[in-house]
């Protein structure tokens, strides 16, 4: 389900980890990346910074969307370019974020 979302134009992804990876894609208004914490021991819980440049200067949609639960829609005002946030992940989870923002 996630994998067949991911459309669009490659996004460049840096500082993953030993478990975590991660990859993202955009579009014209809008952009994805989908999170994994693989953790074939079942130990490794994780909180990962999620750090966008050079994204639009206004307002978006934050959709959560992980694995197994409900998704999580927030407006989020953005008048810099940029936006952070950290997200938890626990061992073998996944989530996708997904930016959009109204032509």
């Amino acid at each position: 389900e996630y994998l067949n979302e991911m459309v669009g134009a490659r996004v460049n992804i840096e500082g993953q980890g030993t478990w975590v990876k991660a990859f993202g894609r955009r579009g014209s208004d809008y952009l994805k990346i989908l999170v994994v914490n693989y953790d074939t021991y079942e130990t490794h819980s994780e909180n990962i910074p999620i750090n966008f440049s050079n994204i639009p200067t206004k307002p978006f949609t934050l959709k959560e969307n992980r694995f197994g639960k409900p998704i999580k829609k927030s407006l989020i005002d953005n008048d810099s370019g940029n936006w952070s946030t950290v997200i938890s992940l626990g061992p073998n989870s996944a989530t996708m974020l997904e930016l959009s923002w109204q032509e």
